[in-house]
């Protein structure tokens, strides 16, 4: 069982990553190795997109994160 504490707007694979979204700015990793959720709080998003192993965010401030299926074992470090 996974408790995201808010509504999931999008979810999505990036590779064996499972990957959730809410607009409130919280992003969830399912890690396929350890076979846990990791829970990062964000900037609100106001839209996304994957490229290739990319996860790219566009939040409500004007900036734009980008995000490596490497950097997801150590998640979200900007």
């Amino acid at each position: 069982t996974f408790q995201f504490t808010v509504s999931v707007d999008h979810l999505f694979f990036i590779g064996s990553q499972l990957v959730a979204l809410s607009h409130t700015g919280k992003v969830g990793v399912w890690h396929a190795m350890t076979q846990h959720w990791q829970i990062q709080d964000v900037i609100p998003i106001t839209s996304f997109d994957t490229a290739g192993s990319f996860l790219l965010l566009g939040c409500n401030n004007g900036s734009i994160y980008y995000i490596g299926k490497c950097k997801f074992s150590k998640f979200m470090r900007f």
